[in-house]
């Protein structure tokens, strides 16, 4: 493996796999379902090099996504509802 790859290829990599599996449709979007929410939340990390992601890194963005970096609509909100701090 190249040691200067990307997570953004990784996940390339990781989703050409996934679609080679035989699982059901609501399988592969909960295995992929993290990427919309990393795009929203953290989307230089796909240009970042694997190794040079690190456990401080890892560590701020969680602090950041439990204490409202996110936002989400509760699951069968109407259009009216307000959205939430966090993730579902």
């Amino acid at each position: 493996m190249d040691p200067k790859i990307t997570l953004g290829k990784t996940l390339e990599l990781y989703k050409n796999k996934v679609a080679l599996m035989r699982l059901k449709p609501a399988t592969r979007i909960v295995r992929l379902r993290s990427e919309q929410t990393l795009k929203r939340c953290w989307p230089e990390i796909f240009s970042m090099q694997l190794r040079q992601i690190g456990e401080e890194d890892l560590t701020l963005f969680l602090h950041k996504f439990e204490n409202g970096l996110s936002e989400y609509f509760p699951h069968n909100a109407n259009e009216n509802t307000k959205k939430l701090k966090g993730d579902s």
